[in-house]
């Protein structure tokens, strides 16, 4: 089945020129998704769809996500068809395009791993100290303090309270396993005995 996707934008005009195209090409206009990004889009397609999109900019920021987009639509057996001045076109029953985007994308993470590596190598060279910076920040101390309070006082979540406070899950998580702090166990209420009615 034939889906487009358009970029939601505040630029009405865009959009429905976008419609127009997508409608050129096929796709019905109850099939055409307009999101704001594209990832909530993987979730209305299946194996043998077709989506086509009027430009890859509205898709992906740059080659790392093109890749990962084209990688993760031929693993779904999505086929992809983009309308812009790149008219890329990805089917992904061809085997060996399919097998040629993993390796491509293989080959970036190697080389981004290997540069990281190389980066590193060269700073413990030169003596630079490597880790986290020892100690918190001010701020980051009376966030963790308010987060703490929550955490042992509120029946928040542990990530609503992150989000709450502006704090990295896992920056918490580690402080008070760290800290060895325990959130207090919540009372069990006791049940009440049903006793048979007075006559």
């Amino acid at each position: 089945m034939k889906k487009g996707f358009i970029k939601n934008s505040q630029n009405a005009v865009y959009i429905q020129q976008s419609i127009a195209q997508l409608n050129e090409r096929g796709v019905a206009t109850d099939s055409i998704i307009i999101e704001k990004k594209f990832n909530p889009v993987f979730s209305q397609l299946k194996k043998g769809d077709t989506i086509i999109v009027t430009s890859l900019q509205d898709v992906c920021a740059g080659m790392k996500e093109l890749l990962h987009l084209l990688e993760r639509l031929t693993d779904a057996g999505i086929a992809l068809v983009s309308i812009d001045e790149f008219g890329i076109e990805l089917d992904p029953a061809d085997e060996k395009m399919a097998a040629l985007i993993r390796n491509i994308n293989r080959f970036r993470i190697n080389i981004t791993a290997r540069n990281i590596r190389t980066g590193l190598n060269k700073a413990l060279d030169k003596g630079a100290k490597l880790g986290r910076p020892a100690g918190m920040t001010p701020d980051m101390k009376a966030k963790m303090k308010r987060a703490v309070k929550l955490y042992q006082t509120s029946d928040m979540s542990t990530a609503d309270i992150c989000r709450h406070i502006g704090l990295n899950k896992s920056s918490f998580y580690h402080y008070i396993k760290v800290m060895n702090i325990v959130r207090p166990k919540k009372a069990k209420k006791s049940r009440k005995q049903n006793h048979p009615a007075e006559r």
